[in-house]
């Protein structure tokens, strides 16, 4: 919740209790709720925890604000072992670079999720399940999966305001 939000929550509960004031707190009211959920559409990446030589899941999580609907998304997911990525729910999806491992030794897949049967997602939705093996010799420790190039588009393909955020590995 951001500072402004709470600010106009206090003034509401301020001017509830004074005379004349009710239309002031009933619009600081308002104002904060709509503050507080702006931007809260957001794409999230769990965490796992297994030991060498096991495959573990993680989904790709969609929360979306009550007013705004998805048919698509995007993202790159990174990981320091192989990894690839499905749809979940019988939705179609092009990847292309799943299970590619970049200069850099990281293995990376590109997620693109887009909506044929449905008008839209609404709400909480898992989107993406990531399937990850981790080596038999691998080390215990946390390891990142990081979500970057993140998108999301409605169904007439207008760009919807998305924050991710990355999970992670635990090897035993």
């Amino acid at each position: 919740m951001t500072l402004f939000a709470l600010l106009f929550l206090a003034v509401a509960i301020v001017c509830d209790h004074l005379p004349r004031a009710k239309p002031v707190a009933l619009l600081c009211l308002l104002l904060g709720i709509a503050l507080a959920c702006a931007g809260c559409n957001e794409l999230t990446l769990g965490t796992a925890t297994g030991h060498g030589g096991e495959a573990v899941t993680v989904d790709g999580v969609l929360a979306l604000d009550p007013d705004v609907q998805v048919a698509g998304i995007q993202s790159d997911v990174t990981a320091a072992f192989p990894i690839t990525c499905s749809p979940m729910n019988g939705n179609p999806m092009l990847s292309a670079g799943s299970a590619l491992q970049a200069p850099s030794g990281l293995w990376w897949a590109r997620v693109i999720v887009l909506l044929y049967n449905e008008p839209a997602w609404i709400g909480t939705t898992t989107v993406f399940r990531c399937t990850i093996t981790i080596p038999t010799d691998a080390a215990p420790g946390h390891y990142a999966l990081t979500l970057s190039n993140w998108q999301a588009a409605d169904s007439a393909g207008t760009k919807v305001p998305l924050k991710a955020t990355s999970g992670g590995i635990d090897v035993l």
